[in-house]
This record gives structure tokens, C-alpha cells and sequence, in this order.
């Protein structure tokens, strides 16, 4: 392990080990155990916030544009269309691939 990655991982294992016991204060105070001012809880949440993550429902919610049928679509809106399905960049790359392959033919002929 390099020196760099060494330093990294113990700095992140100071933080953890300091969130843990930030952690274990606080639920301390909540059941009684201990007291804190008012401003050592705010501190205490303010840094564990900053340490592990905050599982607060997100709600998230996705505006569909309005669809319209392929043959309403400008040749940009069809290729972004094929380009965002899954493999759709491959599938675009095997159509230009063939057109070209079918469009030299033609123009040798």
C-alpha cells in the first residue's frame, strides 16, 4: 500500500471512528445518560452530518415530455430517441455501418 493511500485510509478511519463517537454521545443523551447543552447537539448532528450519510426521504419525480410517434420526430429527436435505449448507441453505430457499407455499393455500381 502506498504512502498516499496508507495516509487516506487512516485520516477516513479517524472519521469514522470519531462519527462513532459522536454517535455514541448522542444516543447517550437521548436516552438520558448524559447531558449536552443545546449547542453541543447541534454541533454533535451538524458534524455527523458531514461524516455518514443522512437517510431523509427524497421524493423524486420524473416529467415525461410529451411523446410524439416517430414519423412526427426531426431526424435529431429519432437519433436521441435510438441513442438513450439500452445498447442504443451500438444499434445506431450497426445502421450507419450498413448504410455506408450499402451506399459505397451503390456508388460503385
Amino acid at each position: 500500500m502506498s504512502t498516499r493511500s496508507a495516509r487516506s485510509f487512516t485520516h477516513r478511519s479517524r472519521e469514522r471512528i470519531k462519527a462513532a463517537k459522536l454517535e455514541k454521545k448522542l444516543i447517550q443523551f437521548v436516552n438520558g445518560e448524559i447531558e449536552m447543552s443545546r449547542v453541543q447537539v447541534s454541533a454533535a448532528t451538524k458534524l455527523l452530518d458531514k461524516v455518514m450519510p443522512n437517510l431523509r426521504a427524497v421524493e423524486i419525480q420524473k416529467i415525461e415530455p410529451e411523446s410524439k410517434s416517430h414519423r412526427e420526430m426531426t431526424d435529431e429527436e429519432l437519433f436521441l430517441e435510438i441513442y438513450r435505449l439500452p445498447g442504443g448507441a451500438e444499434m445506431f453505430y450497426e445502421v450507419i455501418r450498413k448504410w455506408r457499407s450499402e451506399f459505397v455499393r451503390e456508388a460503385s455500381a
